[in-house]
Formats: C-alpha cells, structure tokens, sequence
C-alpha cells in the first residue's frame, strides 16, 4: 500500500478575516487580491457564532450512511448537475486516475426564493439549515466579490466596490451548488488501484470550473494545492498540503473567474489524498461552487488586467455558457 509521504504544510495561504473590511477595506481587499493573483487559494476566518456548517455536516453525514438504493433515488441529473453520484461514478484527472475518484456526493441547487430546484425530501426536515447556510455562504461571497473589485481598482462609473457582487446577487438564473462529500476509508479495491500518482487519490487533480469556491472540511486533512514550481515547469512534481483550520474555511479562484480576469487571478490545481495514518478514517467536506448563471462576462474595467488572449478559441458570453462547455467536457454530450 502506497500513501502520499508528508508535504511541507504551505505557509504562504493567508488566513483572511473578511471582519476587517468595516474598518480598513483597502487593506482587506489587498490581502484578498494578492492571494487570488498569486496562489488562488486563502483561508477565511469563520466567527465563533457562526455554526450552520456544523449542522450541514451532521445532516451530510446522515444521508451518506442511507443504504446505497437510498441514495440512488437522488441519482444525478445530467442536465442540471444537481443530485448523487456514487462511488467513482465521476472522474475528474482521467490521465493519472484510471478507475475514478474515490468519493461519493450530493450536488444540491442553489434555494430559489428559499425553495429547493429538486427532490430534497431527504432534506425536507432541514431545510431551514439548508437556507441559513446558503444565506452564510451568499454573504461570504459577496464580501469576497466586493474585495476583489476593490482591489481591482473598478471605477465607480462601472460599479466600483459593487461590479461584481451586484451581478451575482442580481442573476435571474443562479447555478451556485452546494456539493457534500463523503471519502469513505480505503479498501481493498483502493489498495489495488492503478494511479500513474500512487495508490493514495481520493480525487485526482483538478480544478473547478467555476467563479469561486467555498470549502469546508471536517478534521481529516488531505487537500492539497499544486506548487508553483509546477505550474511553471509541469516536469517538476510538487504537492502542498492544505491543513484543516477549525475556524476557517478555504476558498479559491475557478476557472471561469480566472477566464474572466484575462488570467489575473489564478485558478489552481488542486487534489485530495489519503494523508499517513488516515488511510481507515472517512473524510467529510462540503463545497459551495459559485457558477453564476445569465452573469454577462463582459470585460472587466481594470487597468490592472492584461489584454485578451487573442488566440482563445472560444469566446464564453455568460458564466451558463462557460460552465456548460466544461460539463460536456467531463461528462461528454451536449449541455
């Protein structure tokens, strides 16, 4: 059995209290934008009071251990991206990981007017956890938006600290998803696996397609971010690993942001392993994937972003439009 030797934790993730922005926002965007431009990664500091993601774990937790028919009932929707998929029913690094990632999700669709977009029965019980939490990560989003916007130097004309957070809020067909994950224990069919990286993937290497991610993961580590000696030299392997901060949650750049910024901010690689001596222990996160929906991508009014790639093949008009595109990549068919 092959596990992942022990990284060097990455010190250079700052940990962000959005708090600030009341009391020096120039300061709190800078720190935001220098991290998005230069890791796409950063920790956000989450306030003792706040505690709906505790309770979203315990109800995740909950409808993973279901018997699998359960679960299945919720199978996931193609067209909508929205409900179960099973163990190794998706895989997201198709060239090192050969029999797909070891996880197990729930994809639940953004509350419209606080109303569910699918069959939630399984939540029909919780659904004001459901709505608080959404509530906590919208907020947190927006805070993140108006940083960057901030820092970006947006003139006021165009909607200066608002640019971004007012196109979100005002989206007429949000596709923001909240992902449960559950990473059961290795097995023997883990043990056999034929990973070009080792035998240690819980999720091969990736990077989400969207605005902005949220991520909140429960005691057991195992993320871990590409180094930046990779990015620039793909020859030279090298993981950093993500620890869990119990008061914080992670956050990172997507890749249709980083197309948006003309690759100003940068959407990094990332993938979760089995860390030493965690190899019988299940993992737990939660992720809140900011999509937009009818967002336009229009260019963005900062002096700080380079010009266009005039060789991008494709031109992507809304965030609907770029997100689709990426689907039908990963799970092949029209979208």
């Amino acid at each position: 059995m092959t596990i992942q030797k022990e990284n060097h934790t990455i010190s250079d993730i700052p940990v962000i209290d959005l708090g600030g922005m009341k009391d020096n926002l120039k300061q709190t965007a800078d720190q935001v934008l220098h991290a998005a431009k230069n890791i796409g990664f950063l920790f956000v500091r989450i306030p003792s009071e706040q505690k709906e993601h505790l309770h979203m774990f315990e109800k995740s937790k909950e409808f993973f251990a279901l018997p699998t028919e359960d679960k299945m009932k919720y199978l996931i929707n193609p067209e909508t991206n929205l409900g179960y998929s099973a163990m190794r029913q998706e895989m997201v690094d198709t060239e090192h990981v050969k029999k797909g990632d070891f996880k197990e999700s729930l994809n639940l669709g953004r509350l419209i007017n606080g109303e569910p977009q699918q069959d939630l029965a399984v939540f029909a019980d919780h659904m004001d956890t459901l709505r608080q939490f959404q509530a906590r990560c919208n907020s947190i989003v927006c805070d993140l938006m108006e940083c960057l916007a901030v820092a970006l130097k947006i003139p006021e004309e165009n909607g200066g600290r608002y640019y971004f957070s007012k196109r979100y809020l005002n989206d007429s067909a949000p596709q923001d998803v909240i992902r449960l994950l559950h990473y059961p224990p290795m097995d023997d069919d883990t043990n056999n696996d034929d990973n070009s990286e080792g035998k240690d993937i819980r999720i091969g290497r990736h990077s989400d397609y969207g605005m902005i991610t949220l991520l909140w993961q429960s005691k057991v580590g195992g993320l871990q971010i590409q180094s930046n000696n990779e990015m620039q030299d793909p020859t030279k392997m090298s993981w950093l690993d993500v620890p869990v901060l119990d008061d914080c949650l992670v956050v990172n750049v997507g890749d249709c942001l980083q197309y948006w910024t003309n690759g100003y901010l940068k959407s990094t690689k990332h993938r979760v392993v089995f860390k030493p001596n965690t190899e019988q222990t299940p993992r737990y996160s939660m992720a809140y994937f900011v999509q937009g929906g009818e967002m336009a991508l229009d260019p963005v009014p900062s002096a700080l972003l380079p010009s266009k790639d005039a060789s991008e093949a494709i031109e992507f008009k809304t965030s609907t439009e770029y997100l689709k595109y990426r689907l039908s990549v990963t799970y092949g068919g029209d979208y």
